[in-house]
């Protein structure tokens, strides 16, 4: 139930040109002034969807949204009716005539979400993804294409309300608690913050937490970044492994990552990186661009770097007009939305050669898997599917057993037990990239996590884990970190006090097992 933080329109004394070197003034056409942009869903160089709030009083929930399907040229605004007491928490759009909203509402509670397979002029509730009140809270919807996608609200029941849907959210399915790391007391998402790569989700919450999903939203694993607990952070990623998040208050700190999260290090930053909202460029090796709203400091503009946040440049004569939101749809068109105040304006588009094209920057390795654990003893054959995008030309797969394929979508057959870390190295022409799974193989199929009763404590853990209630038996013990290397590991009976002094800080798995049990547990270890 948090959302984004938003801007009111100030009226300044100076007159923002229609021109400004690389940027265009265009209208978004509401019929009433003060329009905001509060988020953009760009599909392609053509085709651009807009959610609007009302800049002159940020408590009044609109449900507005504009859209052009000829590169801005001309914006058509429109009016989403029935839902007077719903407020928008973003958009997605595939294409011209089909989008989603998460739409909350903000007096009793409770959520829905919204779509049109017309263009926008009509919404439809789609009634099973549920968002019950009064804890329902819908942050994010996302869709790769007109059938696959997923939403995402705050914990009801006690856990995040997530969904995921292969026919276009004509039937959600929610997540099940047991694949989601539960939250902490007072967790919450953030209206529109989030990011997607491929299969890959992130999102952010406001405990220091990024929930990560490499499975379209089926399954999720939990991440700590080092901003304070109680603070929002947007998140960006602009390929599996580079992201940035960055406080949306101050001192408004910004993190990079260059392993999916794992790990941050801190961008000590120069020139004006502007704090309203920040966006990659798609088909550029690092470059990114800001906008800033902020009429009183003031510090409002829009800038751009093309070293990953390192440095900034401002463009020129853009600092006198408040930039609400930003997204590009190549390294030559992009939009920075504003508020219509002077009736001919509303949105900035950028088109131009600032930005060098890297033919290699848009393409990513990926792939699929039949199944995470197999068993010698029924089937270790696991099927791979090679998801590159664009489409890959060439493959080296190396399966972690000595075994390798050159195929696109290679079947492998496990002989030991262990877990094996899975390479795909893709070529996509000149252009090359590397991607790593896992798949665990164990002895037989063995009395699973559901059939247990099983006590882990405490957790978080921070030099003593204590674990009890395992069938009587020797068990093996490891620690497995996110990225699926195996850290560390010991042996143990059914009743034990596992030594974790030595295991940093992090999210890990703790697996036990035999050859009759096969135990896993997520655990936080955060030394004092």
């Amino acid at each position: 139930m948090l959302m984004k933080k938003i801007f009111t329109l100030i009226v300044l004394s100076f007159i923002s040109f229609a021109t400004m070197a690389q940027w265009t003034m265009q209208s978004t056409a509401f019929a009433t002034a003060a329009r905001g942009i509060k988020y953009i869903s760009v599909v392609d160089s053509n085709t651009v969807w807009a959610t609007a709030y009302d800049g002159a009083n940020t408590a009044n929930n609109i449900q507005e949204f504009t859209k052009t399907t000829n590169g801005g040229t001309t914006w058509t605004p429109y009016v989403i009716a029935g839902y007077s007491a719903y407020g928008i928490s973003m958009i997605s759009a595939v294409d011209n005539n089909n989008a989603w909203i998460p739409a909350y509402n903000a007096t009793s509670g409770g959520g829905v979400i919204l779509r049109t397979s017309d263009g926008g002029t009509t919404w439809n509730p789609q009634t099973t993804a549920t968002f019950t009140a009064p804890n329902g809270f819908p942050n994010v919807a996302h869709f790769w294409n007109v059938d696959t996608g997923f939403c995402m609200g705050d914990p009801n029941d006690g856990y995040f309300e997530l969904y995921t849907t292969v026919n276009g959210g004509t039937n959600w399915t929610r997540v099940p608690s047991v694949n989601i790391p539960a939250p902490v007391a007072g967790e919450y998402g953030v209206t529109g913050y989030y990011s997607v790569v491929g299969s890959t989700i992130w999102f952010s919450t406001n405990k220091s937490h990024i929930y990560k999903s490499d499975d379209y939203g089926h399954t999720w694993t939990l991440l700590t970044v080092p901003i304070a607990t109680g603070k929002q952070f947007a998140i960006k990623f602009r390929s599996l492994n580079d992201g940035i998040i960055r406080m949306n208050e101050s001192p408004y700190s910004a993190y990079i990552t260059h392993d999916g999260g794992t790990t941050w290090n801190l961008i000590s930053f120069f020139g004006n990186w502007y704090y309203n909202d920040y966006c990659y460029v798609p088909g550029t090796t690092s470059t990114w661009v800001s906008v800033g709203a902020d009429a009183t400091t003031p510090f409002m503009g829009i800038s751009y770097s093309t070293d990953d946040g390192l440095n900034w440049t401002n463009f020129a004569s853009m600092d006198t007009t408040q930039h609400l939101a930003v997204a590009f749809a190549d390294h030559k068109s992009g939009w920075s939305g504003a508020f219509n105040n002077y009736g001919s304006d509303g949105i900035f588009k950028h088109y131009g050669s600032t930005f060098v094209l890297d033919t290699c920057a848009s393409f990513y390795s990926d792939f699929s898997q039949s199944s995470d654990t197999v068993y010698l003893t029924v089937s270790p054959l696991v099927n791979f599917t090679d998801e590159s995008i664009p489409a890959a030309t060439s493959w080296a797969w190396d399966f972690g057993d000595g075994g390798t394929a050159t195929t696109a979508n290679p079947s492998h057959t496990f002989s030991s037990t262990g877990t094996y870390i899975v390479q795909l190295i893709a070529h996509h022409g000149s252009c090359v990239d590397t991607t790593t799974s896992t798949v665990e193989v164990l002895y037989a199929s063995a009395i699973e996590d559901n059939q247990l009763n099983v006590n882990v404590y405490p957790n978080p853990a921070s030099d003593v884990l204590y674990v009890e209630g395992l069938p009587i038996g020797e068990y093996s013990v490891e620690w497995i970190a996110t990225d699926g290397r195996v850290i560390a590991s010991t042996r143990c009976n059914e009743s034990t006090l596992l030594n974790t002094e030595n295991i940093g800080n992090g999210l890990y798995i703790l697996r036990i097992s035999n050859d009759k049990i096969n135990f896993r547990k997520a655990v936080v270890i955060r030394h004092n």
